[in-house]
């Protein structure tokens, strides 16, 4: 990184008007610059060589779809190109699974059509601990996700509907499926642009997402203030081999 006091963030995001993020709001609370693509909306993508880090946030398609997406297509060979570079990357969601096509992977959902929507609970793994140590209940909105982690990865997090919901790849590199960016105010109008999610196994109704927010805005806060601060830094940390840490080449959706 060249400057790790004010460092320039490219932030890519699926929506035009999908720049309220958490992570933004911290990374700019840090001192750093964010700069928003959309793609799929016609901006480039950031250059790798002006930026000194990468967030991808999620979006309304699946990374299977990139042929017929040549955004999404253009997406996963920059993320490669960006982790091949080391530059600290972090996947969100589709951003997760674009990390992980990147490297030959794909995303698959449940046989039963269940979808995590809303909060739940997650079950970190002895490689996760240093990562995600602090977070009990994260908010989702997804039916897929990755269907093996990339060969040489860490798988940091699962839950009981998705197995795959943290992996990192490298010492700069982590996808989570789940959404650290949604922030209490925002869990309404996610709510409202969720028709696919609604009413489908797995998923929160409004008062329950609601209720829930409230109850784990703040725990969620203090832990992306700590993770980017290490992450744009390039100073994660790294599991304790006697923390059980776990690599994995892969693992399938039960259905």
């Amino acid at each position: 990184m060249r400057d790790a006091v004010s460092a320039t963030v490219g932030y890519v995001i699926h929506r035009p008007e999908w720049t309220d993020s958490r992570i933004a709001d911290v990374l700019r609370a840090d001192g750093h610059c964010v700069e928003f693509s959309c793609p799929a909306a016609g901006d480039p993508l950031p250059d790798l060589e002006q930026v000194d880090a990468i967030v991808v946030g999620g979006g309304p398609v699946a990374v299977y779809e990139a042929d017929r997406h040549p955004f999404l297509a253009e997406e996963i060979a920059w993320a490669r190109r960006a982790v091949d570079s080391e530059l600290p990357y972090l996947g969100m969601c589709l951003g997760s699974q674009i990390l992980a096509a990147a490297f030959g992977r794909t995303s698959v959902g449940r046989t039963d059509r269940a979808v995590e929507f809303g909060f739940h609970t997650i079950e970190i793994t002895g490689a996760g601990r240093s990562v995600l140590d602090g977070l009990t209940s994260v908010y989702s909105m997804h039916e897929e996700q990755v269907d093996e982690i990339p060969d040489g990865a860490e798988l940091l997090a699962r839950s009981e509907a998705f197995d795959i919901q943290a992996f990192r790849l490298g010492p700069h590199a982590v996808g989570v499926q789940f959404h650290p960016d949604c922030r209490e105010i925002d869990v309404p109008w996610w709510w409202r642009d969720a028709d696919r999610y609604r009413g489908r196994p797995g998923a929160q109704c409004l008062d329950d997402q609601v209720r829930d927010a409230r109850r784990h805005d703040a725990e969620i806060q203090s832990w992306t203030e700590r993770f980017v601060s290490l992450w744009i830094a390039g100073d994660l940390p790294t599991a304790d081999a006697a923390a059980g840490s776990t690599i994995r080449t892969g693992s399938s959706v039960a259905g």
